[in-house]
């Protein structure tokens, strides 16, 4: 429900005849940029090899297509902050995207994105950098290392049986 009833149009119209650079056309980039497409938005991408099976415009390099963008798309796996800054140090994005964001490049991150884009961090290790351009502290770790994570079978389809028996 939204409080404003114009709040989608706004949205689109915000959006509509943006181009979206989208780096990392995989199965998560290309889920954006088809979403983002129904907004109005022109696509192009990089990866490390041009798609045959899309018709958006592909770049060789992510400068040149940040470059050409009103709004960057950056999709990259889920993973570790330090990892993610790291890469981004050696594919020699930071700077580049630094100034984007700055610029007034939207962004949005979750989880290490997030720290990416964070302008402070606690518990980094000592020479990780980040985008910067939110004005938050985000503590690394907060819920736990990612070697702490796990999977577990659940029999979801049994307890639900004995719910339902129970109503």
């Amino acid at each position: 429900q939204l409080e404003n009833e114009n709040a989608m149009a706004t949205l689109t119209t915000a959006l509509a005849g943006k181009k979206l650079g989208v780096v990392g056309l995989g199965r998560i980039g290309l889920a954006l940029a088809k979403r983002a497409e129904s907004f109005g938005m022109q696509i192009q991408y990089q990866n490390r090899r041009k798609r045959d099976d899309v018709s958006y415009p592909w770049f060789a390099d992510t400068a040149s297509l940040a470059a050409a963008s009103d709004v960057l798309a950056l999709v990259v796996p889920g993973g570790e902050s330090t990892t993610m800054s790291n890469l981004a140090l050696r594919w020699g994005l930071m700077e580049p995207l630094r100034e984007r964001v700055r610029a007034g490049l939207p962004a949005y991150g979750s989880c290490a994105g997030m720290i990416m884009l964070a302008d402070r961090i606690v518990g980094g290790t000592a020479d990780q950098q980040t985008l910067g351009g939110m004005d938050v502290t985000v503590r690394r770790n907060a819920f736990g290392r990612q070697v702490e994570s796990f999977e577990v079978d659940l029999d979801t389809a049994q307890k639900l049986m004995r719910l339902i028996d129970l109503l």
